[in-house]
């Protein structure tokens, strides 16, 4: 029995739309939430678990979109798109866990900082995973040009 094509790629392979994978965390976020809300009590401590999700969330957001980064062929558009799906994100997450949990961010604890630190993080990761790209890509036309098949 063959595999097709679609089954034998990696996902880190495809070329995922930002979009699809900010609403596919923002639906994991919310059912995560919901788990939550059966489960937990009025406790303090556990109201804050919300931001915890939520912020989580985008870390999980910005490792995963920077990874199939890689496989994407115009950089520039799903970089924009990143970053616009991952402000988005943080904004849609923010108010998730703010309607759970009753409490805003400054309320909740350090989340605030969380935010501006995953954000600066996240910027950096995707400058890192473009230099890296932009070096392989130089290499591979260099190793091109000495083998003379250029």
């Amino acid at each position: 029995m063959q595999l097709s094509e679609n089954q034998n790629t990696s996902i880190f392979e495809k070329d995922i739309s930002p979009y699809k994978q900010g609403l596919i965390i923002l639906i994991s976020t919310l059912f995560f939430h919901l788990i939550i809300l059966t489960v937990a009590s009025t406790d303090s401590f556990l109201s804050r678990t919300y931001w915890t999700v939520s912020i989580a969330m985008v870390l999980v957001y910005a490792l995963f979109n920077s990874i199939i980064s890689l496989s994407t062929k115009d950089q520039n558009s799903y970089y924009l798109k990143s970053i616009i799906t991952y402000v988005l994100l943080c904004i849609s997450g923010g108010i998730l866990a703010y309607l759970f949990s009753k409490k805003n961010i400054d309320e909740a604890g350090p989340y605030r900082w969380m935010y501006i630190v995953f954000t600066m993080v996240y910027i950096l990761i995707l400058v890192i995973i473009r230099t890296m790209r932009v070096i392989v890509t130089l290499a591979q036309k260099k190793d091109k040009r000495m083998r003379g098949e250029d």
